[in-house]
C-alpha cells in the first residue's frame, strides 16, 4: 500500500521516483511520504530542493556547472574549484544521489527535471554559459553532423550568456557549415537571432546582412535576398571596406542573374572583379570569374564563358584554394563545354567537379554536378546511370529544400524517360519540374 500511495503522489514520474527513494532512504518512507507537501503541484520542486538542500556548496557548485549543458559533457567541460582527483569524489555523489547521469564514455548527463529546477533555483551565470560556448568551440571533431551540434551548441550557449563577440566567433564557423549542407531555415535563424544581440561592430552587423542575402538567395526569395545586399553593400562602402564591397557586389549579381537581369549582372560582376585582389584573396576571385562565367553562358557566349573558367582553373592551380569554389567552377566548365558541344571534355570536367565537390561535403553543389552529369549522360544516351544521377540530385534536393536545383535535376531525369519513349512518365517529371520552377 505504501508503494501505491507513493506512486500516486508522484504521478508515476520514473525520475521523481528515483530522487523520492533516495530521500526516503535517509528519512525512512513513511516519513518522507508525511512530509510531502499537500498539493501534488509542489511536489516535484519539493523533493528535489529536499535533496539539493543535502548537497556541499561544492557539490551543488558542481550540479549547477553540468546543468548548464544540454548534453552530455566529460569532466573535462566542468568548470568549477576542484582540482585533482577531488572532482570525481563529488560527481560519484552527485550519481549516488541520482542527480546525474553517468554515460557512456566518462560523460555525464543530467535529468531534464533536475536541470529546470537549477536554472530556476540555482541560476546558471553567464559565466558559465560562455564557458560552455568556449568549450564547445575548442572541441568540434567528428563528422559533419557532430560538428554542427557541437557548433550549435556553442552558439546557444553563446547567446545564453548575452556575449555578442563570442557569439559571432562561432557564427562565422555554424554559418559556413550550414550553408555547405543546406540548413538554410537553421541559418536564417542564426543570423536573426545574433542581429538581436548588443555590442556587434558595424562590420560584423554587414557581414550577417550578407550571409542573410546568401541563405534567401538560396531558397529563391531573391526580392528579399537583393534587399540585404543592397544594404550590406552601402554599409561596407561607408566603412570602405574592399573584401565586403566585392563579395556583396558579386552576390547581388548572382540574384539579377536568377531573376533573368543578365546584362546588369554581368556588369556588377566585373565591377566585383575590378575591386577583388586575387593574390590576397584567391577564393573569392575564383567564385567571381566563376560566376562571370556563368553569366556570360546565361546569355549563350559560351567561348567567352569557357575563357573566365580557365582562367579560374589558372588561378586555383597557382593558389590554395577553398575545394568547394574549384568544384563549382569546374561544374560550370563542363556545361559551358556540353553546349559547345564538347562531350568527352564536358564530362571529364563535370566527374573532377563531382570530386572536389564531395571532398568539401557540399551536399549543394554535389546535387548540382549530379544533375549536370545526367544531363550529359543523357545526351550520350547512358541513360541508366543518368537516371542514377539525377535521382541522387533530387533526393539531395529535397532534403536540403534547393527547389531550384530539384526543378533542373527532376526536368532532366524527364529527358531521359522521354528517350525511353515513356510519355506518361516524362511529362510527370516535366511538369513538375515547371511547378517547382514557378
Amino acid at each position: 500500500p505504501l508503494l501505491s500511495q507513493v506512486h500516486q503522489r508522484l504521478g508515476g514520474h520514473p525520475k521523481l521516483l528515483e530522487i523520492f527513494s533516495y530521500w526516503a532512504k535517509r528519512l525512512g518512507i513513511i516519513t518522507a511520504l508525511n512530509g510531502l507537501p499537500e498539493s501534488n503541484a509542489n511536489i516535484q520542486q519539493f523533493i528535489i530542493t529536499e535533496v539539493i538542500r543535502t548537497l556541499s556548496l561544492p557539490e551543488q557548485q558542481l550540479l549547477r556547472a553540468i546543468c548548464t549543458y544540454r548534453i552530455p559533457i566529460s569532466v573535462e567541460a566542468i568548470t568549477a574549484p576542484y582540482v585533482g582527483s577531488e572532482i570525481h569524489d563529488l560527481l560519484q555523489m552527485l550519481i549516488n544521489r541520482l542527480l546525474i547521469n553517468q554515460e557512456e564514455n566518462l560523460r555525464y548527463s543530467v535529468h531534464s527535471l533536475v536541470r529546470e529546477f537549477c536554472y530556476r533555483e540555482l541560476g546558471i551565470t553567464s559565466q558559465l554559459h560562455s564557458n560552455a560556448a568556449q568549450y564547445f568551440l575548442n572541441s568540434i571533431e567528428g563528422n559533419t553532423d557532430t560538428k554542427l551540434v557541437i557548433l550549435a551548441e556553442a552558439f546557444y550557449h553563446a547567446l545564453q550568456a548575452q556575449n555578442s563577440s563570442l557569439a559571432y566567433e562561432v557564427f562565422l564557423i555554424l554559418s559556413d557549415r550550414l550553408d555547405i549542407v543546406g540548413h538554410y531555415e537553421m541559418m536564417i535563424f542564426v543570423c536573426t537571432e545574433l542581429a538581436a544581440l548588443s555590442g556587434l561592430s558595424s562590420e560584423q552587423r554587414a557581414h550577417i546582412l550578407t550571409n542573410l542575402g546568401l541563405v534567401h538567395r538560396r531558397i529563391s526569395d531573391l526580392e528579399t535576398a537583393i534587399s540585404y545586399h543592397h544594404q550590406a553593400l552601402a554599409m561596407y562602402r561607408e566603412l570602405k571596406q574592399d573584401r565586403g564591397e566585392h563579395v556583396n557586389l558579386d552576390h547581388l549579381a548572382s540574384a539579377y542573374r536568377q531573376i533573368g537581369k543578365i546584362r546588369q549582372a554581368i556588369e556588377l560582376h566585373h565591377e566585383a572583379l575590378s575591386i577583388v585582389n586575387s593574390d590576397k584573396d584567391p577564393d573569392r576571385a575564383l567564385y567571381i570569374l566563376c560566376n562571370l562565367a556563368t553569366a556570360y553562358r546565361q546569355v549563350g557566349q559560351f567561348r567567352i564563358a569557357v575563357e573566365y573558367h580557365e582562367k579560374g582553373v589558372q588561378l586555383s592551380e597557382r593558389h590554395y584554394c577553398d575545394q568547394r569554389v574549384i568544384g563549382r567552377n569546374l561544374q560550370n566548365l563542363g556545361m559551358a563545354y556540353y553546349y559547345l558541344g564538347e562531350i568527352s571534355k564536358a564530362e571529364h570536367t563535370i566527374r573532377t567537379a563531382i570530386i572536389h565537390n564531395e571532398a568539401a561535403e557540399d551536399r549543394r553543389e554535389s546535387s548540382d554536378s549530379f544533375q549536370c552529369l545526367g544531363l550529359i549522360l543523357w545526351y550520350e544516351d547512358q541513360l541508366e546511370l543518368a537516371e542514377e544521377f539525377c535521382e541522387k540530385a533530387i533526393k539531395i534536393c529535397r532534403e536540403i529544400g534547393y527547389s531550384r536545383g530539384e526543378a533542373n535535376a527532376r526536368g532532366n531525369l524527364g529527358l531521359c524517360y522521354l528517350k525511353r519513349g515513356m510519355l506518361d512518365v516524362s511529362y510527370s517529371y516535366i511538369e513538375d519540374a515547371v511547378s517547382i520552377s514557378n
